[in-house]
């Protein structure tokens, strides 16, 4: 790996490459316990690049977690750094105090800049405060420019709007938080706390008169149907779906699935 630059396309691959046997080391070992999904489906590992979660039952499990992590750290000269690593105790698990050299937290862990915790609201405040607070200082940076307006949508479009985007795959997006934003960006472009304009004006095309601003509100709106459509067309069936079909049966929609509706959708869409 040394031997590609950091923005070489071939690097993500060939990591994915290196990753990908410590994954089935974890998956492939029976005494390692994930967790059973309401469908019956069992999650022990996420990877996304170099961020690794484990997810397990038992402390035993974690132990043989530790085993894999050495064993495959001989064969990589991968080394995991466990003053780094952090670990949360959910439910009723056995907690052993200073059983292994992680990090121990309490209420809720870091994943992918998204707080995941006991309290999901919690967890998803904080992400959205930690969200609200870095769009902050992104545009106090950019305000100290003379920018023209459009040169302010761009900066909205391609830095701001990037920020909040992986945060409203994973989290709801309250009202007051929606109202925030909207206000940063209001601030930002008119340095007052009104639009000169009407917002649906910033935000139609060129060829109508607008910016095309980008709309967080629509944006959301489309990452749910987008989220949606792979939930009900995807061949790959991914741990969330479990989890998501037992949200929809919550409302009493089990009979739903009784059905063949995807014609119905792509009729829809």
């Amino acid at each position: 790996m040394r031997n590609f630059s950091l923005g070489c396309p071939l690097s993500s691959l060939l990591y994915s490459l290196v990753a990908e046997p410590l994954a089935i080391l974890i998956k492939q070992d029976e005494t390692v316990k994930g967790i059973k999904s309401s469908q019956g489906n069992i999650s022990k590992i996420f990877q996304f690049a170099d961020d690794t979660t484990i997810t397990v039952e038992d402390e035993a499990s974690m132990d043989r977690v530790i085993v894999h992590l050495h064993n495959y750290g001989l064969a990589s000269g991968a080394k995991i750094n466990e003053n780094k690593s952090e670990i949360m105790y959910c439910g009723v698990a056995t907690r052993t105090p200073g059983r292994w050299e992680f990090r121990e937290v309490v209420d809720e862990v870091k994943v992918l800049g998204v707080y995941l915790g006991k309290q999901q609201g919690e967890a998803r405040d904080k992400t959205w405060e930690n969200v609200i607070s870095k769009v902050q200082k992104l545009l106090n940076l950019w305000n100290q420019r003379k920018l023209t307006i459009k040169g302010k949508t761009v900066i909205i479009n391609s830095l701001i709007i990037s920020k909040i985007i992986y945060p409203l795959s994973v989290y709801d997006l309250p009202d007051r938080i929606l109202n925030k934003f909207n206000s940063q960006i209001t601030t930002f472009i008119w340095r007052r706390n009104r639009n000169l304009i009407n917002h649906k004006s910033l935000i139609a095309p060129y060829k109508e008169g607008g910016l095309k601003l980008v709309d967080i509100l629509s944006k959301k709106q489309a990452i749910r149907i987008k989220l949606v459509t792979k939930f009900l067309t995807s061949s790959t069936k991914h741990i969330w779906f479990d989890y998501f079909r037992s949200y929809l049966e919550s409302f009493g929609t089990k009979t739903v699935f009784n059905f063949e509706i995807k014609a119905a959708i792509c009729n829809f869409y």
